[in-house]
């Protein structure tokens, strides 16, 4: 969009020690941007001290006893056009402040263009009237070219120092101070849109005395024509919003019905809610984020081929979609909900959820990388979490009703994994439970490989544990109910191993520790040396099956 001036230019004197105070241009609004020159002399060089907020473009001598500097401000929302006040002191001496009318149109991210290049300073030393400003070179079109002048007089005089800018230039204030008997400071500031974009030439004014000056160029570069939403924004119907750039929505963006907003280009900011009910898609090629709340009602879908971020909450209801081709970060530092139908997918890399995923209904959640989860992630009902990769649960992972888990690497629960109902935990790697395993109800746990737990494993009521490979219970290991345990290796339990009920152990290698049999049943394929069963049988409990070679003491 192109820049324009919004409100008139200011400037304030002082002869002494002390603070000018200037008021912001009428109309100013959040994201003008707000050019200042100062320009003070003393005994010695003085520094300045502006408000907060102001960015120091450059600086300059132009003689041993002056200092001209150039600054920036971006306007916030509290800033009120024509009341808001700024104040700016010297250290010593005399001194000058122009404050510019506000640019409106800048491009809030990169206020200077060509990668914050274009700008540069042109110091004089020696005493004259032409005041030549450097050149700089551009890199986007539209961008616009403020030139910013501080200086000395060359001789003691109480006539103000005046500038005669150059054709073309649309020129905003001369100011100067008119203290009896000293040098007086002056400054001069120009401003005009850049024709095309690549080299700016300089150019030169005309001072009214003989100065010694800096003379400053700074390209301020225009912002993209992304739409700007700072209200409500609603597409009904059939209606599209397309931007190239990254669409924003400061309050509540709404594609209703089938409305589609899309970005080719860039991010799609929800910063406070945005909502897609009925059919509405929200598409982006680069990474949607919502900073707040972002909502994809009925069948509504985000698509981003780099990194949705979901900073507040983010949730997908009825048969909404949350879809990235690229990093496929569903990062939700508060919370991300996917009830219904809803889906987040993510092809590559890892899909965190560092507060609280959960997926109820039939949500899915599925990734090709690594899904991690730092807090508490929970797939409701008939919800499904898929990984390719390596599956790490950091705090709690709960998969009641029919929830299934499924990781073809590493399957970690660091603090407590639960699978209630007829939930399933499936890995064809090393499904590792670092602090307590239950598998209560009719809930599964395969594996091809061996399953850890560190703390306790539990499988109440009839669920069943199964690997192929060789199972270790570094505490204690209980089946209640009809439970089973089936290995076909070697089980090793460092505490005690307990079958209540219809338990069923069953192994091919050699047990190690105690086993105690209550009302169950214990198979052993083979064993090396005796096993010895420290439960005293009757006629009322069931037979002890032996094909081994070795003898079975009681």
């Amino acid at each position: 969009m192109a820049i324009t001036d919004v409100g008139a230019a200011s400037t304030g004197q002082i002869t002494g020690t002390g603070s000018v105070t200037l008021t912001l241009p009428a109309g100013v609004a959040a994201g003008d941007v707000i050019p200042v020159v100062i320009c003070g002399a003393a005994a010695a060089a003085p520094s300045f001290t502006v408000p907060a907020g102001y960015v120091q473009v450059d600086t300059g001598n132009p003689t041993t006893l002056a200092t001209a500097s150039a600054y920036y401000y971006i306007a916030v929302a509290a800033d009120v056009g024509g009341t808001t006040t700024h104040t700016f002191s010297n250290s010593a001496g005399r001194m000058t402040v122009q404050m510019l009318p506000a640019q409106r149109g800048v491009d809030n991210a990169q206020v200077v263009d060509n990668a914050g290049a274009a700008h540069a300073v042109n110091v004089v030393t020696t005493s004259g009237t032409t005041v030549t400003f450097p050149a700089v070179t551009t890199a986007t079109a539209g961008a616009k070219i403020i030139r910013l002048a501080g200086s000395q007089q060359n001789t003691a005089s109480t006539t103000a120092v005046t500038f005669t800018a150059p054709a073309g230039w649309t020129g905003y204030a001369d100011s100067s101070t008119t203290a009896a008997a000293v040098r007086n400071v002056a400054a001069e500031s120009i401003g005009l849109l850049a024709a095309a974009v690549g080299a700016q030439a300089t150019v030169a004014s005309t001072a009214s005395q003989a100065v010694e000056y800096v003379a400053f160029t700074l390209a301020l570069k225009p912002a993209s024509t992304s739409p700007a939403l700072s209200g409500s924004a609603t597409l009904t119907g059939t209606g599209t919003l397309t931007a190239s750039g990254a669409p924003t929505h400061t309050g509540v963006g709404s594609s209703a019905g089938a409305g589609t907003l899309s970005a080719a280009a860039s991010t799609v900011a929800v910063v406070g809610a945005g909502s897609s009910p009925g059919a509405g898609t929200l598409t982006a090629s680069g990474s949607p984020a919502a900073a707040s709340t972002g909502t994809l009602a009925g069948a509504g879908t985000l698509t981003a081929s780099g990194s949705p971020r979901a900073v507040g909450s983010g949730t997908l209801a009825g048969g909404g979609t949350l879809t990235a081709t690229g990093t496929g970060t569903q990062s939700p530092a508060g919370t991300g909900t996917f009830p219904g139908v809803g889906n987040l997918t993510a092809v590559p890399v890892a899909v965190a959820v560092s507060g609280a995923g959960a997926l109820p209904g039939a949500g899915t959640l599925a990734t090709g990388g690594s899904p991690s989860t730092g807090s508490v992630a929970t797939l409701a009902g008939s919800g499904t979490l898929t990984a390719a990769g390596s599956l790490t649960i950091a705090s709690t992972g709960a998969l009641p009703g029919s929830g299934t888990l499924a990781a073809t690497g590493v399957l970690r629960a660091i603090g407590t994994g639960s699978l209630p109902g007829a939930g399933t935990t499936t890995a064809t790697g090393t499904p590792a439970t670092a602090g307590t395993g239950s598998t209560p109800g009719t809930g599964t746990l395969t594996t091809t490989a061996a399953p850890n737990t560190s703390g306790a494993g539990s499988s109440a009521g009839t669920g069943a544990t199964t690997a192929t490979g060789r199972p270790g219970m570094a505490g204690t290991l209980t089946l209640v109910g009809v439970g089973t345990l089936n290995t076909g290796q070697r089980i090793t339990v460092s505490g005690a191993a307990t079958f209540t009920g219809a338990g069923t152990l069953a192994l091919l290698g050699t047990p190690v520790r105690d086993i105690t049999v209550t009302a169950g049943q214990v198979q052993v394929g083979w064993a090396a040396g005796p096993v010895t069963m420290a439960k005293t049988f009757t006629a009322a409990q069931p037979a002890v099956a032996w094909a081994g070679a070795a003898p079975v003491t009681f």
